[in-house]
């Protein structure tokens, strides 16, 4: 009698993508059926202080995530009904930019939440559109045809898009508009040794803003050197990276000492998923030299 073999990898994978297909699906029915006042929960995921009102660039943004929603709903359907996962034969097309578009919508809607300081909210997405990054860089792993020439320039974007507004937002505030957060981190910091360094909570408040923008125009000078591209080699890419994950540790470190753990755990998520965003941004070629 003929053993049976199931591939527990693509069957799981399948299942995945039509999990993401639904919460598409889902996620965009709310967004555009939904009253303004209905869609502050959006804006309120997870967060310590909540919104009270929505303003009409949020909404526009809100709507983007929908359309953008949409359209991996689509992708996502058409490589269910075409079974890529288990193909060998021909590249899995709808199913990378279907999980594509499902990166973008969480980029996008990470990003509304950063601007608006949801720092766990934004965290959250941080976590899950890296999740979706490594998914793609495994079917990308493992699929046996090559890349078109857009998938090439574009894969890696939204990874920049992600750095750039959880390094930049922040460091921006703390650099340029001190006077309103740095009696904050003061309170914070006031029982703590930080506070008894040189300079005090503030100064290191102050150093923290510069690696956040030191990384933020790294990400920028590598964006200019079309490092982005997935053949291309990445040295500028790899050092942004590099002190992203030691400003993450840095951060974690000043929270862990004044025993907020959650904030904590968030940055050790933060260090790890930025390593993992490291490896995945290059190429098949790169991970063997």
């Amino acid at each position: 009698m003929a053993q049976i073999k199931i591939d527990f990898q693509k069957l799981s994978l399948q299942v995945l993508s039509i999990l993401l297909l639904l919460f598409m699906a889902v996620q965009a029915y709310y967004i555009l059926s939904s009253e303004p006042e209905q869609l502050l929960a959006y804006l309120n995921l997870a967060s310590r202080e909540p919104l009270a009102d929505i303003s009409g660039v949020q909404l526009y943004i809100l709507t983007l995530v929908a359309i953008v929603s949409i359209i991996a709903f689509v992708l996502l359907v058409v490589a269910a009904i075409r079974l890529e996962v288990f193909t060998t034969d021909r590249p899995n097309h709808a199913l990378k930019w279907g999980l594509y578009a499902v990166l973008l919508a969480l980029v996008i809607y990470g990003g509304l939440l950063r601007s608006i300081s949801n720092q766990q909210g934004a965290a959250l997405l941080f976590f899950a559109a890296s999740l979706v990054f490594l998914l793609i860089g495994w079917i990308n792993y493992n699929e046996v045809s090559g890349n078109c020439a857009a998938w090439k320039l574009l894969r890696n974007l939204p990874v920049y898009a992600m750095l750039l507004y959880t390094m930049g937002l922040p460091g921006y505030v703390k650099l340029f508009n001190a006077a309103a957060v740095i009696p904050r981190y003061e309170r914070m910091f006031k029982d703590s040794f930080i506070a008894q360094l040189p300079g005090g909570t503030s100064f290191m408040i102050l150093i923290m803003g510069v690696f956040e923008l030191l990384v933020t125009l790294l990400l920028l000078a590598s964006l200019l050197k079309a490092e982005f591209k997935v053949d291309k080699s990445k040295p500028i890419l790899n050092l942004a990276l590099l002190l992203a994950i030691i400003t993450f540790s840095m951060l974690c470190f000043g929270l862990m000492v004044i025993n907020n753990y959650q904030g904590a755990i968030n940055l050790v998520f933060y260090a790890i998923f930025t390593f993992f965003l490291l490896v995945a941004t290059h190429s098949k070629e790169d991970l063997h030299l």
